[in-house]
């Protein structure tokens, strides 16, 4: 599956600069096999429900490695773009958290001015 635009094109930017040389193709292929082998193993699901049928996160870790046909110095390129992606991901999630909860403050803090000030008046 190819995956373009944005944040897609950025991420694969991102690989090229850190040193990766595989092309587009062969780059999002990569992602999409580490995805499938090691998201049970990191979260997604449990160990019974891996259907590659990985033990730990070490294995999957490996299992995908040997499907990629890739050596250590690659995959540990692709680690790092997959944690870079995530926390970047994480880091716009918090962002969003802080701006909601702000607005929701501005909310409230408005809406207790509203309520307070005709009370004032009436005392």
């Amino acid at each position: 599956m190819t995956n373009t635009g944005y944040p897609y094109d950025d991420w694969y930017q991102e690989y090229q600069n850190l040193g990766g040389k595989k092309i587009r193709k062969e780059y999002d292929n990569m992602v999409d096999i580490f995805h499938d082998h090691t998201s049970f193993q990191y979260g997604v699901g449990t160990q019974d429900e891996d259907p590659h049928g990985y033990d730990d996160r070490l294995e999957a870790y490996e299992g995908c490695q040997k499907i990629l046909h890739i050596d250590d110095e690659e995959m540990v390129l692709l680690t790092l773009m997959i944690l870079m992606i995530i926390m970047k991901m994480y880091v716009r999630m918090m962002i969003l958290i802080h701006v909601m909860i702000v607005l929701m403050v501005s909310m409230i803090h408005r809406m207790m001015v509203r309520i307070m000030i005709p009370m004032v008046h009436v005392i």
